[in-house]
């Protein structure tokens, strides 16, 4: 509730330059509607792939450098571990997280937390240098059943299962110590009562036997990466059958199209004020809040159907400056 006052403030000490930010800040917001709502949709690429076995090779000719997706069990000729603490084992992919106990925030308040990526200071406290990081590995070469996949151009799942820690799957290096099923730890604390400083790592993995989804080009005896006409680019794995594959495809691309919308919004919003000073001038605050925030999801709904009607980004920009022009006219004639 703060922000748009302090904004307001700015804007009133910078009154020669409030129409240009006003339009810089309406302009950045349809341009980014412009690029968000004409991305391709990831889901309506997979969806039209065409569904094969991976049991036993496809040879039709017909299918042969279409689009496709194979369900099937994970393989590789290679063991793999993370040249550290993970013994080489059937690993299809580990991640490796390491996190330091250090100073950090957390609703607004500063407070010692585990982070993967601690700040180097927080208010008035340093955190110490992080000694060992984070890491991804994968195998040189992997199968989803009888197919070869590229594991070098693939595109893998952000998120493994949790990787169980025993003796046989883990070697104890330096001062690391294995205090759970789940986490290594080094430090002047214990995991329980850990100081700044200490680490603890984690382990996720992908293992060989996972039934996963590929989705990408049917080449001969490989699936490899998938280009459409339109240069978009489909070569993922996914855990699961086809069904959950797409419906990660369909949440992922919702989730990132409606936080640019959020942000184009946010950015109408600023527009506004900077207008409404313009215009009117005195704003108080904050009895605008509501009307701002209303106006500002009008003009975003308006920017996102002609953004998804206007394909030409100058012909849409056009159309905007004729908009705020007699909107500017409009309100003139009445005062």
């Amino acid at each position: 509730r703060l922000f748009f006052p302090k904004f307001y403030f700015v804007m009133r000490s910078l009154p020669r330059w409030s129409a240009l930010i006003a339009g810089l800040l309406i302009g950045l917001a349809s341009w980014l509607l412009f690029i968000n709502e004409g991305r391709v949709d990831p889901n309506r690429v997979a969806s039209s792939a065409v569904n094969i076995g991976s049991e036993r090779f496809n040879l039709d000719p017909a299918v042969d450098g279409r689009l496709v997706s194979a369900t099937g069990s994970l393989s590789s000729p290679y063991a793999l571990g993370d040249s550290l603490f993970i013994r080489p084992g059937n690993y299809i992919a580990i991640i490796r997280k390491v996190e330091m106990f250090s100073w950090g925030s957390r609703e607004a308040k500063t407070v010692k937390l585990w982070q993967e990526y601690p700040p180097s200071t927080v208010d008035r406290f340093v955190n110490p240098r992080k000694k060992l990081s984070s890491g991804f590995y994968k195998v040189k070469e992997l199968k989803v059943g009888v197919y070869d996949v590229d594991a070098t151009m693939l595109g893998f799942p952000a998120k493994f299962p949790s990787l169980q820690l025993n003796a046989a799957k883990v070697k104890e290096l330096g001062s690391f110590r294995q205090v759970s099923a789940r986490y290594l730890f080094t430090g002047q604390g214990t995991i329980n009562k850990p100081q700044i400083g200490d680490l603890r790592v984690s382990y996720f993995a992908l293992p060989m036997g996972t039934t996963v989804t590929v989705f990408g080009k049917l080449s001969n005896k490989m699936i490899a990466p998938y280009l459409d006409q339109n240069n978009y680019r489909l070569y993922r794995l996914f855990l699961g059958d086809r069904h959950d594959g797409l419906r990660q495809l369909r949440g992922e691309f919702r989730l990132s199209v409606w936080v640019v919308r959020l942000v184009a919004w946010l950015l109408v919003c600023l527009g506004l004020v900077v207008v409404l000073e313009l215009m009117a001038g005195n704003i108080k605050f904050p009895a605008l809040y509501r009307q701002i925030l209303l106006a500002g999801f009008g003009l975003t709904v308006l920017l996102v159907w002609l953004t998804n009607w206007i394909r030409n980004f100058w012909l849409l920009l056009i159309v905007l400056c004729l908009l705020a022009g007699g909107t500017v006219y409009y309100l003139r004639r009445r005062r």
